[in-house]
């Protein structure tokens, strides 16, 4: 039978188990004290919710709204139809884009154990308010606006340009992928005329509209 080597046994690192096991429980109770953050948010108790505005990390729209919606949160990212070039095709994709990239509406109790909860769900940065508090959209603009948006107001055309002159892309592929862009006008039906700032420089480039996407 082979014998165990001494120094592979005195080498070994323990496994501090307490540590570990303080560091669960401390775990478990961020985690309750978070969820009762989102149930006053939610309005277990009694109050009026109102909808505020959260400025959310880049590109995490859905996720933020899918998270506070599990936690029993109204909770709003609505989306606009665009129709995107498809690289070495004379086709173009339907897809799904934020009207108010890097934001999401929430419908919330104003509380201070309500805003607390909310700024510590991944991804939101802040609540919109005038510095001193969040200040809440009113209830009719709210409904104007989710009536313009189940109209299709903001929608784009198959057949448009999916992309306004002076608005920021950037370029997806190709040699100049990752410089941001700013859109000068279009060549004919799949191409975009584009000023780069390569190296602080403004270089006129053209370009397939399957290469740029909205910044």
């Amino acid at each position: 039978m082979m014998a165990v080597d001494a120094k592979q046994l005195n080498e070994a690192k323990a496994i501090n188990l307490d540590r570990a096991i303080e560091a669960g429980r401390k775990a478990q109770e961020q985690a309750r004290l978070q969820a009762r953050r989102l149930s006053a948010a939610a309005g277990s108790e009694k109050g009026e919710k109102r909808w505020y505005v959260l400025r959310i990390a880049h590109r995490s729209e859905r996720a933020v709204a899918a998270d506070l919606d599990a936690a029993g949160l109204e909770a709003w990212a609505p989306t606009k139809t665009i129709w995107r070039a498809v690289f070495h095709s004379k086709k173009r994709r339907r897809a799904e884009n934020p009207i108010f990239r890097g934001y999401v509406f929430v419908r919330s109790v104003p509380c201070d154990e309500a805003w607390v909860g909310l700024l510590r769900v991944k991804g939101v940065a802040a609540i919109l308010g005038n510095g001193t508090r969040p200040v809440h959209v009113p209830d009719e603009k709210m409904s104007a606006l989710m009536g313009l948006v189940v109209s299709g107001a903001f929608d784009e055309k198959k057949n448009g340009r999916p992309y306004k002159i002076g608005e920021k892309v950037w370029i997806k592929d190709g040699p100049f992928a990752s410089f941001p862009c700013v859109i000068e006008g279009y060549v004919k039906s799949r191409g975009v005329r584009v000023l780069a700032s390569l190296f602080g420089r403004r270089v006129p480039l053209e370009v397939t509209l399957a290469q740029v996407e909205g910044a």
